[in-house]
């Protein structure tokens, strides 16, 4: 368990309520996903672990109290639950409804102080958290100062939160993190400004934007729930970045997801086929079998 200004929170073996709500949003996720397919193909077994693992995760999450975990897992699922019709229209309409959504994402974006103030009252409704959402306003303050300071390059990466380093060590004093490591500005922007000013802002915006645009260009053309499923959790993850960090933490769990999401239409879903079997022509009528396209179990 962890506690905060909030209370008591489940945080598992990860030592993080963040971090578990985090995973299990990403698994809430995942299974709907794995239910679907297993809709499709009328296997009940997959069906019954994935509503088990559906019930696990949502409890969870509940546990967790991340409002930003809770908030961003709603957006996944709908996200997701939206798309999967689209699978059996045809090209054109899924292309003008995925502009559609596409729009009304970017509405989302340039209404990030909005979303943010959203989550922070959320949090206190439900989670019975303090209206700062445990000292994110105060961060952020703080945060102001420092990129003021150094607009354009900011201090480097990951050169912030280091011992040492009297501004670290005052918020980490303020917080009262004993440990003096692992912490962030719990804001995906701000913490690129601090560590790498609007350059890397700008450029890890780039390297984003052009992701998403060919996934949902290889989901156009060719659809898969492989492809939802990565759409989902990636919308997932930007619902959360005006209160979390995402993609910015090295070897960090949403960072290895937010990048995998983000490649995916580099491989459309496709497993490598075992032993000689290379072509669909060599496999059968089946051809290789494909992550969430394919049939569930042997």
């Amino acid at each position: 368990m962890a506690s905060g200004a909030g209370g008591y929170a489940f945080s598992g073996l990860s030592g993080s309520k963040n971090l578990l709500g985090d995973i299990a949003s990403a698994g809430m996720i995942v299974s709907v996903a794995v239910a679907l397919l297993a809709i499709k193909q009328r296997n009940l077994i997959w069906l019954g672990l994935a509503g088990v693992a559906m019930l696990l995760d949502l409890y969870v999450v509940a546990a967790a109290r991340s409002a930003g975990a809770l908030l961003g897992m709603a957006m996944g699922v709908g996200a997701l639950l939206a798309l999967a019709p689209l699978l059996a229209v045809g090209k054109a309409v899924r292309g003008w409804l995925t502009g559609a959504v596409a729009l009304c994402i970017l509405a989302a974006g340039l209404s990030s102080r909005w979303l943010a103030e959203t989550m922070i009252q959320m949090g206190a409704q439900i989670f019975d958290k303090d209206p700062t959402l445990t000292g994110r306003t105060y961060l952020w303050y703080r945060a102001a100062d420092l990129i003021q300071e150094k607009p354009a390059l900011g201090r480097g990466y990951y050169a912030f939160w280091q011992q040492g380093n009297m501004d670290a060590e005052g918020l980490w004093r303020y917080f009262g993190i004993d440990e003096r490591g692992g912490f962030t500005f719990h804001n995906t922007a701000v913490e690129l400004l601090v560590t790498v000013g609007w350059v890397g802002l700008i450029l890890f915006a780039i390297v984003a934007l052009i992701g998403v645009i060919f996934l949902v260009k290889r989901f156009v053309e060719r659809p898969s729930i492989a492809l939802v499923c990565w759409i989902s959790l990636l919308l997932y993850m930007l619902a959360r970045t005006p209160i979390e960090t995402i993609g910015v933490a090295p070897f960090y769990f949403s960072t290895v997801l937010a990048f995998a999401a983000l490649g995916a239409r580099l491989r459309p879903g496709e497993a490598p086929a075992a032993g000689p079997c290379l072509r669909a022509e060599q496999c059968g009528a089946a051809g290789p079998r494909r992550l969430f396209g394919g049939r569930l179990g042997p």
